[in-house]
């Protein structure tokens, strides 16, 4: 019996490990259709017909609007899993992908422009040493 307790508690501790594997938040971003969208044409209300519902809306005093879209995921090595190993061991490393796109709109909706960042990081990298660049569309 108490082998089998034994056997039964690896068991639930070895799925909820696993269970921590990767994370995700948010939705894919369409990018054809973002390459679909044009300034001073598409509307606030066609973008989120188009990509669904944005992550977060900012509004500015003077009536310009921000989406903002994100897409990320983390996945972790099997190794990142256990405590010890994963603090001396190059094997434990979490890959972290992140794709997050903002969308200004004037105070009439219409797109003012599309700004695109995109990162990447292997723990196992070193640190980069400048800014994150961004694309405008």
């Amino acid at each position: 019996m108490k082998h089998c307790c034994a056997l039964v508690a690896s068991g639930i501790v070895t799925s909820l490990l696993a269970a921590c594997g990767g994370i995700t938040r948010g939705q894919p971003i369409d990018h054809d259709r973002l390459a679909s969208f044009r300034p001073g044409v598409t509307t606030a209300a066609e973008v989120e017909r188009s990509l669904g519902p944005p992550l977060e809306v900012t509004r500015e005093p003077g009536g310009d609007t921000y989406l903002k879209y994100l897409y990320a995921t983390e996945r972790l090595s099997k190794y990142a899993q256990i405590p010890v190993v994963s603090e001396f061991s190059r094997r434990g490393h979490a890959v972290y992908n992140g794709d997050t796109v903002y969308l200004h709109f004037d105070a009439q909706g219409r797109l003012l422009d599309t700004k695109e960042y995109t990162q990447h990081f292997d723990s196992r990298d070193p640190l980069p040493n400048g800014p994150i660049a961004a694309e405008s569309h």
